[in-house]
């Protein structure tokens, strides 16, 4: 019980920084062309001034911005909680692509990559993507010319499928990127708990075997 009360906590913390560089807004009264919404995904990420890239924080620091696409994850067994997902392609924007706009599967899907600043956002409908799993991956240069990879993801919580309206403020620039460099340091360290964890238990479930057998 302690073990999930662990996880369970770790989890919420990761869907609370999560949503600050990819975020689920609900909107049960929303209604965009005649179509009633579940929820609005929206993936950002901007590239800071030059002064903002001189802070020490262990993330990608972008200087030009390629591509940004969407994914949700979707489990390719009956068990919705295992780990084994693929990653099905919502929609993306490139540097030769740079402007999308169209319908699919129920969901209206608008992006845009500019110059410093790259957008998707993703009108739900299904309640079943109002409760799923999605990814954002942004791929660029960083500060050095190298390429590199970004990517951000949003966990479901209980708490989170009530029907809520979400705050519409905007978040400057330097928070994004503050945030997201919290929520890496969470995946990373919430993903090493789980492990040292799993190990633990696994260790104990030996320890408990072996004083049956005596």
């Amino acid at each position: 019980m302690e073990r999930s009360l662990r996880v369970i906590s770790a989890l919420c913390l990761i869907a609370c920084c999560h949503s600050l560089g990819l975020v689920l807004k609900r909107e049960t009264s929303a209604v965009s062309r005649d179509r009633r919404l579940c929820g609005v995904l929206i993936c950002e990420e901007i590239v800071s001034p030059t002064s903002d890239k001189a802070r020490t924080v262990p993330s990608v620091v972008f200087d030009n911005i390629e591509s940004m696409s969407v994914f949700k994850r979707v489990s390719t067994t009956s068990d919705v909680s295992a780990s084994d997902k693929r990653e099905d392609l919502i929609g993306s924007v490139t540097s030769e692509a740079p402007s999308l706009s169209q319908v699919a599967n129920g969901r209206k899907i608008d992006g845009l990559l500019e110059a410093r600043r790259a957008t998707i956002r993703v009108e739900l409908v299904k309640q079943d993507d109002c409760q799923a799993e999605f990814v954002c991956q942004v791929r660029g240069l960083d500060t050095q010319g190298r390429q590199a990879l970004s990517s951000s993801s949003l966990v479901p919580h209980p708490s989170q499928r009530e029907d809520q309206v979400y705050d519409r403020r905007e978040m400057p620039a330097m928070s994004l990127q503050l945030y997201t460099s919290l929520q890496q340091l969470i995946s990373q360290s919430v993903e090493g708990l789980v492990n040292r964890l799993d190990s633990f238990e696994r260790r104990l479930d030996d320890k408990v075997d072996f004083l049956k057998t005596e």
